[in-house]
């Protein structure tokens, strides 16, 4: 029987004569592709029923799987703001000191060290939004201008090597063996 029905089945659909263009399934007016990319509408019915059905007549509420499901999972995000940006004193207190800043901060300004920068940003952070008189204090400052000088000294000389801000004056040839006396060698018959 099965193969009676697939025999006529054959039968009756024509083979193709040429080749198909995409202006015949695809219709390029209102400026975008129609019919190619877009959610199948097989009922011919407007969206506002489907949301309708998939969420209270078949009762797969609120996140379900189907795009009306995706649709309101994210009003909810935005709703409840749950990736908004945390407030300032959230990021002040946790943010500001993570190792997720650091790389942050050093991925925003390549070739330096950003140890300058976040001391900047925290001090921003606390003169404008928590109202300080003044942004460091005396060591902070001292601190802040040290790590200027050491980000200048970093973009300035290519010998100098992290994480020690000072050039490296080792020679290209050492003596062999090399000595390295921690204080000045005792000399035979001097010591105790």
């Amino acid at each position: 029987m099965a193969l009676w029905l697939s025999r006529i089945a054959r039968s009756a659909i024509a083979p193709l004569e040429r080749n198909i263009k995409p202006d015949e399934f695809i219709s390029f007016n209102g400026g975008g592709l129609h019919g190619a990319f877009e959610i199948p509408n097989y009922r011919r019915a407007p969206f506002w029923k489907y949301f309708w059905a998939q969420h209270f007549v078949t009762r797969q509420h609120v996140f379900n799987v189907h795009h009306t499901g995706y649709i309101v999972l994210c009003v909810f995000f935005w709703w409840t703001g749950a990736f908004s940006t945390a407030p300032m004193e959230r990021r002040e207190k946790y943010y500001m000191h993570s190792p997720k800043f650091r790389l942050q901060s050093a991925y925003a300004n390549p070739g330096t060290r950003p140890a300058a920068k976040i001391a900047q940003e925290q001090a921003k952070v606390r003169y404008f939004y928590r109202g300080h008189d003044h942004a460091f204090t005396l060591n902070e400052l001292k601190d802040y201008y040290f790590k200027l000088r050491e980000n200048w000294l970093i973009q300035h000389y290519p010998g100098i090597q992290y994480p020690f801000v000072h050039r490296q004056m080792i020679p290209e040839k050492t003596a062999e063996p090399l000595k390295v006396p921690i204080s000045d060698p005792l000399l035979p018959g001097h010591g105790h």
